[in-house]
């Protein structure tokens, strides 16, 4: 389950990092540099505001 969930991350990041690069590199670059941890953090929450 848990390996699914963070496949699930991962693909979510690619989605993310294309959208992120269309606007604004300096973004995406510094989303890249956080922890894994950090990295579900932002996409838990930005899942959770849509």
């Amino acid at each position: 389950m848990q390996e699914f969930f963070l496949s699930l991350v991962d693909v979510s990041f690619l989605l993310f990092g294309v959208q992120a690069t269309l606007k604004n590199n300096r973004n995406i670059a510094m989303f890249y540099r956080l922890s894994h941890l950090q990295k579900v953090r932002v996409v838990v929450f930005l899942l959770w505001g849509m």
